[in-house]
């Protein structure tokens, strides 16, 4: 996801050396810090917080299942990456 950047508030007015004035930073949705004054802050928690959940839930299947964690990790991946792409449709859509 493209999350706004902590300097600018994701308005890119600024020249920071986190956006380099691009208003957003790359990362994951649940990899990257959180902040209030982000653009659609609510649901980017609400999102993080799936994440958190899908990454427990993965690694609890595959402890109780291991000859199946390689399917559990793929599942887990493709889950991070539709968490991802809602991420990026909330901020655009708040932007």
């Amino acid at each position: 996801m493209k999350c706004d950047c902590e300097e600018c508030c994701g308005t890119g007015t600024i020249e920071c050396p986190e956006c380099e004035g691009t208003g957003g930073v790359e990362g994951n949705i649940d990899q990257i810090p959180l902040d209030k004054r982000m653009r659609a802050y609510d649901v980017l928690l609400e999102l993080q917080a799936d994440a958190a959940r899908a990454k427990v839930a993965a690694a609890r299947l595959a402890e109780m299942k291991p000859e199946h964690a390689a399917s559990y990790e793929a599942q887990l991946k493709t889950t991070l990456r539709e968490l991802d792409r809602q991420a990026d449709a909330a901020c655009d859509a708040a932007a």
